[in-house]
């Protein structure tokens, strides 16, 4: 996480177009750390024992995170200016998070995680 931090506040200086460049690569580099931790996902959780709170927990941290998407958008469209191009971003950002809102709360919401590895396809 501490690499993802220097990365994204070190490209924050750059110009927009390598700035894009470097955000679209990272973002790849995580998709692609997250495939690879899927294949490895059985030796992960063999160490981890799901218990009510802990799911309780995890629910409410995720809700409050999906929040602050949507604050997000919305302080970001008060404080820029309106042009086509800022709207047309920020419906996008709302977009995104609300799927990702819908996600949880359609699949991962009711679904309680089960101790024991991890069922592959």
């Amino acid at each position: 996480m501490g690499v993802s931090a220097a990365v994204i506040l070190g490209s924050g200086f750059l110009a927009a177009e390598p700035r894009l460049v470097i955000w679209a690569a990272f973002a790849a580099a995580w998709f692609g750390g997250l495939l690879i931790v899927r294949r490895a996902q059985t030796l992960l959780s063999l160490g981890t024992t799901a218990t009510d709170s802990l799911v309780e927990r995890f629910g409410t941290f995720t809700i409050v995170v999906l929040g602050e998407v949507v604050l997000g958008v919305v302080a970001g469209l008060v404080s820029a200016e309106r042009d086509g191009m800022t709207i047309a971003v920020r419906l996008l950002a709302l977009c995104i998070g609300f799927g990702l809102w819908w996600i949880y709360f359609d699949l991962v919401g009711r679904r309680l995680p089960r101790n024991g590895p991890a069922l592959t396809n």
